[in-house]
């Protein structure tokens, strides 16, 4: 249930069944690793040095994949209420993620407030999903900004080709 999402709430709070009414914020990070004690340690050890800085406690858990990989889930409880917490959170979120696919733990899923920090590193395939977004949504009603990486689209305002201007929809 939402329980969990009211760690970091000051007050007491009755009812704790609505933490947008109850101003609870939450962050998360997912990333695969190897399936192995030491990888469990490294990835631990990097959230700790970066929520121990911003002065926050994370949750960080490890669900088994297969016999070769697992995913560890990491979520970020702050107060929208407690001054700069929000921020501290949001830090502490880009930097656990920046530095655990730096580490080489790539992000699973990525939350809307982190699509722009994944982008694959093929230039090709960033590419490649602008041209069927432009194709098949170019009114940009599906899942507007998710996995799509557009940052990396270059200007999408207009192409040459063979002479003539094509204005993207």
């Amino acid at each position: 249930g939402p329980a969990s999402t009211y760690w970091r709430k000051r007050v007491a709070i009755q009812n704790r069944d609505n933490p947008d009414r109850d101003r609870c914020g939450l962050h998360w990070v997912c990333v695969a690793l190897p399936f192995k004690g030491e990888h469990v340690a490294k990835v631990t050890s990097i959230v700790e040095e970066i929520s121990l800085r911003q002065k926050l406690e994370p949750m960080c858990m490890f669900f088994n994949m297969s016999q070769w990989y697992m995913k560890s889930f990491i979520v970020i409880m702050f107060d929208r209420d407690a001054p700069e917490e929000e921020e501290r959170a949001r830090l502490c979120h880009d930097e656990i993620l920046a530095r655990l696919t730096e580490a080489g733990y790539p992000p699973v899923r990525l939350g809307i407030q982190s699509m722009h920090l994944g982008a694959p590193s093929e230039q090709t395939y960033v590419d490649l999903l602008r041209d069927l977004k432009r194709t098949i949504d170019p009114a940009d009603i599906m899942a507007p900004g998710r996995y799509d990486f557009r940052e990396r689209w270059g200007d999408p305002s207009c192409h040459e080709e063979e002479g003539s201007t094509i204005r993207d929809l």
